[in-house]
């Protein structure tokens, strides 16, 4: 009996080890007080000199450092896809020639090393940030390592990344995240994986996106990312049981995006709903909601143009959806 109990154990702590995630801190999630933007969630690192940026609430809180937190900061709004915090990753620059060769790396070392002839499964979720005007294509890159790549500089890593994030379409999502599936087959020994744009400054692939902001160092393409994930292919987050399947926002839908002068709220079940309409600066607008069997009419008369966040709560979960005044 002793014997099959451990039996028992070691081929239930066989499968946990085999199927978790490898990426340490995959929603970047950190409690600790972040005293300045500086500072990166913990196992993460920048592989060069350019850093990049981490959003969370667990900040300073001084007004300087405002910009750095979520969901509003200084590329735009958007609320985590797990937990409460994400990052920003600055794919290309094309508003100065000679800020083009920057290039932001993001770098983390695997809880164990992949194994050889072995397939592995990736997965990140993306978002185009509000104030930026180029998104891009085949030019963010995901490189698998033994050891630690780095660089005393500012410039792109002379290295080729074995997975392209959407090598053929241009990802303009400021709304959702976009899921981003890939899988690698692992040469043995890889135990850091790096990710940024990897291609020289000849190499633009990019498209404009109307709608962004009017400050120079919006001509960019910039990405929020969160829920980064490794493992083998059977294991992977939409494949488990999790608290996904319960949320708010797979029972609604919202529409129309962009809208006019009214927005329609329905549900898949019969539960009160909560509304709060807040602008762009965050400041709550008023709206008048008339619920039609499971629909609900919310009615936003001469609000101007702009990008506006509807937060849904059922009393026990909520929801933000980003909406477009046309």
């Amino acid at each position: 009996m002793k014997k099959t109990l451990i039996l028992i154990f070691l081929i239930k702590f066989c499968v946990y080890a085999y199927t978790q995630n490898l990426i340490p801190n995959y929603s970047f999630e950190d409690t600790a007080t972040r005293v300045t933007p500086l500072f990166l969630p913990e196992h993460w690192g920048a592989a060069t000199n350019e850093g990049w940026n981490y959003f969370t609430p667990h900040n300073n809180m001084s007004q300087q450092h405002l910009d750095y937190n979520v969901p509003s900061n200084f590329p735009g709004y958007q609320v985590a896809k797990t937990g409460s915090a994400y990052v920003g990753l600055n794919v290309y620059n094309l508003w100065n020639v000679q800020r083009n060769p920057r290039r932001e790396y993001m770098q983390v070392q695997l809880k164990r090393t992949l194994e050889f002839d072995s397939t592995y499964c990736f997965q990140l979720y993306m978002s185009f940030a509000d104030s930026m005007h180029f998104a891009s294509k085949n030019m963010l890159g995901v490189y698998f390592s033994s050891n630690a790549v780095s660089g005393n500089h500012t410039h792109h890593l002379p290295y080729t990344p074995q997975l392209i994030v959407s090598p053929n379409n241009y990802i303009t999502n400021k709304v959702n995240w976009v899921k981003i599936d890939m899988q690698y087959k692992a040469m043995g020994g890889e135990k850091y994986i790096t990710i940024g744009n990897f291609n020289d400054t000849n190499y633009i692939d990019t498209a404009f996106v109307p709608g962004g902001g009017n400050e120079f160092w919006m001509e960019a393409s910039y990405y929020y990312i969160d829920d980064v994930w490794l493992s083998h292919c059977d294991s992977l987050p939409d494949s488990l049981t999790s608290i996904q399947e319960h949320r708010l926002k797979q029972a609604l839908s919202v529409y129309p995006n962009p809208f006019v002068n009214d927005i329609v709220v329905e549900s898949k079940e019969s539960q009160k709903l909560v509304f709060m309409l807040y602008n762009s600066l965050g400041q709550v607008v008023a709206l008048e909601a008339q619920k039609q069997d499971k629909k609900y009419k919310l009615s936003t008369p001469q609000l101007p143009k702009g990008l506006y966040w509807l937060r849904v709560s059922d009393g026990k979960r909520e929801e933000v959806f980003k909406l477009i005044r046309d």
